[in-house]
C-alpha cells in the first residue's frame, strides 16, 4: 500500500494554516506585526515542515520535535515581531494553544467532508472565524474588569494616587504635541498645587483672574496651560483648560507603563457621582507612551 504526496499541495496548505496561527498568536498577544512579516514567517514555516517530510526523521522523534519547536519559534519571532524572550515564549505557547483549538475543530469535522483542496480551506477560514471570534469574546469580557486602573501623577516633586477609567470615546489630543489628552477633576488636581497656585488656577478656570502677577507666572511656567476646544454630549462648543504635569504612572493589573509630561484636561465637575474615579484616561496613551518616555 503507497499513498501519492504532493509536495505543492502540502506547502500551501501548511502555508495558509501556519499563516493563520500567526494571526491568531498576534491577536492573542496584542501585536500588530505585518502581514509581510507573517507571510514570510508562515513561508519559511511551511517550507522548514517539507523538509522535515522529505528527510523522514519520524525515525528520530526527539530530533524532529525540537526541529518543529526551533520553527515555531522562529515564526513567531519574525511573524509577530517580538524580541523580549519572556514574550517570545508566551508566544510559543499561544502559538501551540491556537494550534491544538484549530486542529481540534478541524478534527471535529467527519473526514468525508474535508476531500478537496478548496473544501478543507473553506473548512480552515471557518475554524479560524471561529477562534478569533472567541478571542475577541475573551479580550471584551477581560476588558470590562479591567476598565479601572490606578494613575500617580507627579509634578513638582509631589505624588498624587487617583482612580482611572478607560473611556475609548475620549478623543481628545493636544493639537501642539499631538499627545492624547486625559481629564482630570480640577479639585482633585489642585491637591498637587500650593494655595496660591491652586487658587490662581481655579480663579482662571472660572474667568475671574488675571493672568499676571509672580504667581502666575510660575503657574504658567511649570504646568504650561493652554486652552483646548472640545464638544461633547450636551456641548457642542466648549473650551477645555489643559495642563502638562510632569509624569503619569498607570497600572491597570499586569499592564503598567509611564508616561513623561502627559496633557491634562480639567474638569471642574466631578467626572464620577458616585466618586468611583477622578480622571478619565484615553486608551491611546499606550501608544503614545513610546515616543514620550
Amino acid at each position: 500500500m503507497y499513498y501519492e504526496f504532493y509536495i505543492d499541495e502540502f506547502f500551501v496548505v501548511n502555508l495558509l494554516v501556519d499563516l493563520l496561527l500567526l494571526v491568531l498568536t498576534s491577536q492573542i498577544l496584542g501585536e500588530t506585526a505585518s502581514p509581510l512579516r507573517m507571510l514570510l514567517a508562515a513561508g519559511t514555516g511551511a517550507a522548514g515542515a517539507c523538509a522535515l517530510v522529505l528527510l523522514g526523521t519520524e525515525k528520530f522523534a526527539v530530533g524532529e520535535t525540537v526541529l518543529h519547536l526551533a520553527l515555531a519559534v522562529f515564526m513567531v519571532k519574525i511573524g509577530c515581531g517580538i524580541k523580549a524572550f519572556g514574550k517570545l515564549m508566551r508566544g510559543v505557547c499561544a502559538f501551540y494553544g491556537a494550534s491544538f483549538l484549530l486542529g481540534g475543530l478541524l478534527s471535529a469535522i467527519p473526514m468525508g467532508t474535508k476531500k478537496g483542496i478548496l473544501t478543507f480551506f473553506a473548512i480552515t477560514f471557518t475554524a479560524y472565524w471561529a477562534i478569533h471570534i472567541g478571542i475577541r469574546l475573551c479580550k471584551y469580557l477581560k476588558g470590562k474588569d479591567e476598565a479601572f486602573c490606578e494613575a500617580v501623577i507627579r509634578l513638582n516633586g509631589k505624588s498624587l494616587k487617583v482612580k482611572g477609567l478607560y473611556d475609548t470615546g475620549n478623543r481628545l489630543r493636544d493639537p501642539l504635541t499631538g499627545k492624547p489628552v486625559c481629564v482630570m477633576e480640577l479639585a482633585v488636581f489642585g491637591q498637587l498645587l500650593e494655595g496660591k497656585e491652586r487658587k490662581a488656577l481655579e480663579q482662571f478656570c472660572d474667568q475671574t483672574g488675571e493672568q499676571e502677577g509672580e504667581t502666575w507666572q510660575r503657574l504658567a511656567k511649570t504646568l504650561k496651560p493652554r486652552l483646548l476646544p472640545y464638544s461633547s454630549v450636551g456641548c457642542e462648543k466648549g473650551l477645555l483648560l489643559t495642563v502638562t504635569a510632569d509624569g503619569m504612572f498607570l497600572s491597570s493589573g499586569e499592564k503598567k507603563g509611564q508616561v513623561k509630561h502627559p496633557v491634562i484636561g480639567l474638569s471642574q465637575t466631578p467626572l464620577s457621582p458616585c466618586g468611583n474615579f477622578q480622571i478619565i484616561i484615553s486608551p491611546e496613551i499606550w501608544d503614545s507612551r513610546r515616543g514620550a518616555l
